[in-house]
């Protein structure tokens, strides 16, 4: 994968309030909110415009909200009313223990919180750069005398190939080549607007090695 990599590093909550309380609280509200629909895909909202379809105690589930999990359960497949019943039936029962936990508190549990909050920064670090990919692809070209100097200076790679046979995936490796070097850019572009401070002595990491 091109960008597999990054996807390991755990990138801060953006400052969404130069206000540190307000940024809490901001960060708390999207916390709330992913562990909702890590519940399940969803978490019922007990509205009394909408009609029932399940309800486990107080809870109240809609029907347009058990068709979205359903969908998401099914995975594409085509359900017959036996199926149906047996992903309700599941779905009633993930809902029961989600609860139970709730009620243990574990829901506020920080290891639960940290684990949240990496997967909600993961899931919009995946997000933006697959956005930013296929912005940057759109404006990248291999032209053909690149393809014809890349087979000349890797001739050995491709044994007795001629350049016809390969053409595609000669230029298939350029423009990947093309795509990690833009994003590369971008990154570092990024970099460069922000004022970032390390404080290596802090983290035990001895200063004069690489700046990463």
């Amino acid at each position: 994968m091109l960008h597999k990599d990054l996807f390991v590093v755990a990138l801060p909550l953006p400052a969404y309030n130069k206000n540190i309380k307000r940024r809490n609280e901001m960060r708390k509200a999207i916390l709330i909110l992913l562990v909702f629909v890590m519940a399940g895909g969803f978490w019922a909202c007990q509205c009394s415009h909408k009609e029932t379809a399940i309800s486990i105690g107080k809870l109240r589930i809609t029907k347009q909200e058990v068709d979205t999990s359903l969908l998401r359960l099914a995975r594409e497949r085509q359900l017959s009313p036996a199926d149906k019943k047996k992903l309700i039936n599941s779905f009633i029962n993930r809902k029961l223990i989600l609860l139970e936990a709730e009620r243990d508190g574990l829901d506020k549990d920080p290891s639960f919180l940290q684990d949240v909050q990496f997967f909600w920064e993961q899931t919009l670090l995946k997000l933006i750069i697959d956005r930013k990919i296929k912005e940057l692809s759109g404006r990248i070209k291999v032209t053909e005398n690149e393809v014809r100097d890349y087979f000349e200076n890797h001739k050995e790679s491709f044994g007795k190939k001629s350049l016809e046979e390969i053409y595609g995936q000669i230029k298939f490796i350029l423009f990947r080549q093309k795509q990690q070097k833009a994003l590369t850019s971008w990154i570092n572009s990024l970099r460069q607007n922000a004022k970032i401070k390390i404080n290596y002595k802090l983290l035990g990491i001895q200063e004069g090695g690489s700046n990463g």
